[in-house]
């Protein structure tokens, strides 16, 4: 085998997903899965509003 480095693979500068907001892995159970999508989806798809917050839960 060789000992030098390859020029093949590895990080590439501007590859993958773009940053939104910082992200956390949280384990859901199963049964609530669907109202948990939902509930991020309406996160989502709300505008923020004048002074910065938004108003999305229980909507």
């Amino acid at each position: 085998m060789s000992e030098s480095k390859s020029t093949r693979g590895g990080a590439r500068k501007g590859a993958g997903r773009p940053k939104s907001e910082p992200t956390v892995m949280v384990r859901v159970p199963q049964g609530c899965l669907d109202e948990v999508r939902a509930l991020i989806e309406r996160y989502r798809s709300v505008a923020v509003e004048s002074d910065g917050q938004t108003d999305w839960v229980g909507k």
